[in-house]
């Protein structure tokens, strides 16, 4: 028994490395796709550059997008690789735009002086510097709805008011948040005392250091680290996972709200499958139940959660 344990484990171990390497295999697929993109703009017509630079700039996009809802899985080097590829590329598309494309430049004529030309002109490179640094220094973070440093706060958020469908949580602490409508990756970071309730997440959810929280997640993955006595109730399509986590305890999802049985089926959640009990501590190598997790039972969970 302590065998198939520890293959089982193992198994879901690979399942995770083989993630990271197939997002560094995607990524790198689309780095070389978007290179040569840049390379050929110079064979494009001068009056089709203009497009063709914005779609550069799409697939550039893309590729940041692609980053941020893989942050479940992938280690801090990853997250960190991509966030240069995707800067080294929008400073490559930038450099070879304005090349082919050099902006004009408004001059003052009846107000020229000798020196005033260079000033103006490094004055707006200055410029120029600046944005594109700042455009170029985002990845996860301009693809993420982050709500961050609040405290006893009661927040029921609407799907109209998020621009993307990325959620990112953060350090909040004795505070309720609701948002009962479809995501695609939710990221909860150093939150405390909190209580989250969310609608169908169509990708993963991803949970690092939080402390005596309550979680209603219902999701395709789950990967939880360094959490202290936080209770989840889960409809999860694999195995929840855990690493150097204590005092975690598990239920089954309880939320009810008029469009979830609709939402959950766009998401694909398939009926029947719920793997909220069968967690995999990344930590705990014995064929014995870990010490770290426990399911509730039904006299210990919280009552159903009704939304109208």
């Amino acid at each position: 028994k302590e065998q198939k344990r520890k293959i089982s484990l193992e198994v879901e171990q690979k399942k995770a490395g083989e993630s990271v390497e197939q997002f560094s295999r995607k990524l790198m697929e689309r780095k070389r796709n978007v290179e040569a993109k840049i390379d050929k703009a110079a064979s494009v017509k001068a009056e089709d550059l203009p497009s063709y630079f914005e779609e550069t700039m799409s697939e550039i996009f893309a590729i940041q997008r692609f980053a941020a809802e893989c942050t479940f899985f992938l280690p801090p080097y990853e997250v960190r690789q991509a966030r240069q590829i995707v800067s080294s590329l929008q400073q490559s598309a930038s450099k070879t735009k304005s090349e082919l494309l050099p902006r004009k430049r408004f001059r003052f004529r009846k107000r020229r002086t000798k020196k005033s030309k260079p000033d103006q002109t490094q004055a707006s490179d200055a410029k120029a510097g600046d944005a594109h640094s700042a455009e170029s220094s985002s990845l996860v973070e301009t693809t993420m709805h982050t709500i961050e440093s609040k405290n006893n706060i009661e927040l029921k958020l609407k799907e109209e008011d998020i621009h993307h469908k990325n959620i990112k949580f953060s350090s909040l602490s004795n505070s309720q948040v609701w948002a009962l409508f479809p995501t695609n990756t939710i990221r909860l970071t150093d939150l405390e005392k909190t209580t989250i309730i969310v609608g169908p997440v169509s990708g993963p959810v991803y949970i690092e250091r939080c402390t005596d929280c309550t979680f209603f997640l219902p999701c395709r993955q789950l990967r939880v680290h360094e959490v202290k006595g936080c209770t989840f109730y889960l409809n999860v399509m694999s195995k929840p996972i855990i690493e150097h986590c204590t005092g975690v305890r598990v239920g089954r999802y309880n939320v009810a709200y008029p469009t979830l049985e609709e939402e959950l089926e766009k998401a694909g959640f398939s009926k029947g499958t719920n793997c909220w009990n069968q967690v995999c501590d990344f930590n705990w190598l014995r064929d014995q139940q870990s010490p770290n997790w426990s399911a509730l039972k039904p006299e210990e969970e919280a009552a159903p959660q009704t939304f109208k």
